[in-house]
């Protein structure tokens, strides 16, 4: 009897020292940035015993490789055991990750702040620990965010910065800083701002941040605040050393974003290959891991190749900008978009500038290919004044860029301008006919957009909304029929629709089209 006590005893014990190597070696591949590895660590741990600590890791693991169900499920279930333990620290830190994860996979804001303030509440009365410090940046990254608040972001961002110095934990202090740098940007603060992300950044190459949570969300700042200031010596230098960075961890989001920046910041010198190179790349990358960004990516594309003249290659991008919209439409639930984005006009203010809430208009690049391809004109009164209007919600960069466009002569009127003397040539029926596909690549996407996204996701579940509730639809912008109404002017501008009451370009593509036998 005391021989099979003691024989259960040593199972036990080596089942224990399994799981724990398991677990450690999960933790040491996390830290090496070896997703595949840690998660295969992580699932034998857990095939031996079910702890939090393994649920804990595998459910880091899925984040970085976007498996969201999995994200979900372990780390709920790890914050129920945490509590089961009394281990309020551990439940705490699951509780500030599954606030995140509300917020960047689902959108659901209420959701995620009911999270965070959990944690908080788990939090009081222990010791500083990393838990509070991550609650803090969390907290202050809401904070500039979703309220656009600059000052209380920084004001978390110095309590994180206390609790990294306090137990002498770097990435956190890291952390607090960056959120802090780019704070001062987003405030007005840019110079003093740019050098705490500058600092903060060159700690990540110097290796000494290991977090690889940390070291993403430094280097995510710091190419933003580049972009958002259009400082392209800086992000030059700085994306350039990142990618590398980037490419050794395995950080393929953040290397995707690094690139999409880094685009714009090649446009902006003309460097127009270079572009090209690296949005196919961050494209491919977006495809991989976040497919719900790659319609930015491909926007871009499509307005680098117009830029470029090269008019197939913008039909097929704006083409594969429609084919991800179909994936988004199907996919979105509605009441949860409904919801949960923020109010359609609804204006925030960061520092001294006041811009609006979820509204993709305030992008430049759809005006800029409105302009462009003649199918909008600056000159139009109606048209002219939505762009007055939107300029000043769009970034600095945006605002110049447009601005150039307005200053150029459309492509439709060019192609008329040569039409009775060039109409039989071999170039003049070639460009012409590609330029015809983009217009109508255009607006396709156009009319999915006002179809299949306003219509379902915005007007229909308006309709079941008490009409005391409709006002804030739209917060400080127009009714929501007035809005409505002038979508749906956009979209037919965009299609050139046969309409007598707005100035559509209807006539004058369908003399080009007749001129190159095209039909309609």
């Amino acid at each position: 009897m005391a021989s099979a006590k003691s024989h259960a005893s040593r199972s036990a014990r080596d089942a224990r020292i399994r799981r724990v190597s398991a677990i450690g070696l999960g933790r040491t591949a996390l830290e090496r940035g070896e997703w595949r590895d840690a998660k295969r660590a992580f699932e034998q741990a857990l095939r031996r015993d079910v702890t939090p600590e393994a649920l804990e890791g595998l459910a880091m693991a899925a984040w970085w490789l976007d498996d969201a169900d999995t994200v979900f499920d372990c780390r709920e279930r790890a914050y129920r055991l945490y509590q089961d333990r009394n281990d309020r620290a551990g439940a705490a830190r699951m509780a500030v990750w599954i606030g995140w994860d509300y917020s960047s996979f689902r959108g659901e804001q209420a959701v995620s702040h009911g999270w965070l303030r959990r944690a908080r509440q788990l939090l009081e009365g222990l010791d500083d620990g990393p838990e509070r410090a991550w609650l803090a940046i969390r907290e202050g990254n809401a904070a500039l965010f979703e309220d656009a608040d600059p000052d209380r972001a920084r004001t978390f961002a110095e309590e994180a910065i206390r609790v990294g110095r306090s137990i002498r934990n770097i990435d956190v202090e890291m952390m607090g800083r960056a959120l802090a740098g780019f704070a001062g940007v987003i405030a007005g603060a840019v110079t003093p701002g740019m050098r705490e992300l500058d600092g903060v950044n060159a700690a990540v190459l110097a290796g000494e941040l290991s977090n690889p949570v940390a070291i993403a969300l430094a280097c995510c700042y710091l190419v933003t605040a580049c972009e958002r200031v259009r400082d392209t010596e800086r992000a030059v230098q700085w994306c350039n050393r990142l990618k590398g960075f980037c490419r050794r961890w395995g950080l393929r989001p953040l290397m995707a974003v690094c690139r999409t920046q880094y685009a714009s910041v090649c446009v902006w010198r003309g460097a127009w290959s270079e572009a090209e190179r690296e949005l196919t790349r961050a494209n491919e990358e977006f495809a991989a891991s976040r497919p719900a960004l790659t319609a930015d990516g491909l926007t871009r594309l499509a307005e680098l190749r117009r830029r470029q003249g090269r008019l197939d290659d913008a039909r097929d991008a704006l083409e594969a900008v429609g084919r991800f919209n179909d994936v988004l439409f199907d996919e979105l639930d509605v009441d949860r978009f409904f919801y949960s984005v923020r109010p359609y006009y609804k204006p925030y203010r960061v520092g001294r500038q006041e811009y609006r809430g979820a509204n993709a208009g305030d992008f430049s690049g759809i005006n800029e290919i409105d302009l462009l391809l003649g199918l909008c004109r600056g000159n139009d009164p109606y048209y002219s004044q939505l762009l007055v209007e939107k300029m000043l919600f769009m970034r600095p960069e945006d605002q110049e860029s447009l601005r150039d466009c307005m200053r150029r002569r459309d492509f439709l009127d060019q192609f008329l301008d040569v039409l009775d003397a060039s109409a039989h040539t071999d170039w003049f029926q070639r460009n012409a006919t590609a330029f015809l596909r983009v217009c109508e690549a255009h607006g396709r996407v156009a009319a999915q957009h006002h179809d299949r996204l306003v219509a379902r996701f915005i007007e229909t579940p308006s309709r079941s909304l008490d009409e005391s509730h409709l006002v804030q639809v739209t917060a400080s912008g127009p009714p929501l029929p007035v809005l409505l109404s002038a979508l749906e002017v956009l979209r037919d501008l965009r299609l050139a629709a046969p309409r007598d009451d707005i100035p559509s370009r209807h006539a004058d593509l369908a003399r080009l089209r007749a001129a190159v036998g095209v039909a309609a």
